[in-house]
């Protein structure tokens, strides 16, 4: 998240756990807000500000010591590399569960299924103007995920190929070389992303001296991060209003 005469942050930040062997995709939401101790810094405060104090390698540094894990790559895109994308593919068909209007920061989107460009859906991903705060903006951005996979791995993209390559390689940052990029498109080439799993890094938000965080549970973090490092994810149960809804 660069703005004009600020430090960038970290907007959104998403683990990724790839299994090339058993062709499984998780990917673990960290909200942005997370309060952790941030590497090398002696502080604790938002997780989004590793980045903007020592860049990439701060911002994978915190997230290891925070959850204990080795992280072999990462990816770091900015907002124009997300519009490039999207409006590449030729925009992404969303279901807008609820109007969305925040002019401040160019979000005016209606409610319903439709057809989203670069920055609509960029509006669609960063909105949290609805009392919900980060963790409503954390679940339309697992919602919007498959379908940007599904996207990107339909055979009418297949064409658009060249195109997108020239946008990654403008719009992305990452230390994946690019046989270690080939490998993974080929190994994923036929994978079902239906099948992709998402969650979110258990916990809940907290105010702290006035400011708003997201306290992580540890407990439940330890064990969740253990079952995606394994492999075997337990099945993930509906959220409460979602079944209070069915009833």
């Amino acid at each position: 998240d660069y703005r004009k005469g600020e430090v960038g942050r970290t907007d959104t930040i998403l683990l990724v756990f790839l299994d090339t062997k058993e062709k499984t995709v998780h990917i673990l939401n960290i909200p942005r807000d997370t309060y952790v101790n941030i590497a090398g810094k002696g502080i604790k405060t938002k997780i989004n500000h590793a980045f903007a104090y020592g860049g990439v390698d701060m911002a994978k540094e915190t997230v290891e010591n925070f959850l204990n894990i080795e992280i072999d790559h990462y990816v770091d895109t900015d907002f124009d590399g997300f519009v490039s994308l999207i409006d590449a593919l030729g925009g992404v068909q969303v279901d807008v569960e609820k109007r969305m209007y925040y002019p401040a920061e160019n979000i005016d989107l209606q409610k319903g299924l439709q057809t989203l460009d670069g920055e609509q859906a960029l509006a669609y991903v960063r909105y949290r103007s609805d009392g919900l705060g980060d963790l409503g903006r954390v679940e339309r951005q697992q919602k919007f995920l498959p379908i940007l996979a599904d996207k990107v791995m339909s055979l009418s993209t297949l064409w658009k190929i060249p195109k997108l390559v020239g946008i990654f390689r403008d719009n992305v940052d990452t230390d994946l070389t690019l046989r270690e990029m080939l490998s993974l498109a080929n190994a994923f080439k036929s994978f079902d992303v239906s099948q992709i799993k998402t969650s979110m890094l258990p916990g809940a938000p907290e105010y702290i001296n006035g400011v708003s965080y997201y306290i992580s549970d540890p407990t439940e973090t330890a064990q969740l991060i253990d079952e995606l490092k394994s492999g075997k994810i337990l099945e993930e149960t509906e959220p409460e209003e979602t079944q209070k809804e069915q009833e």
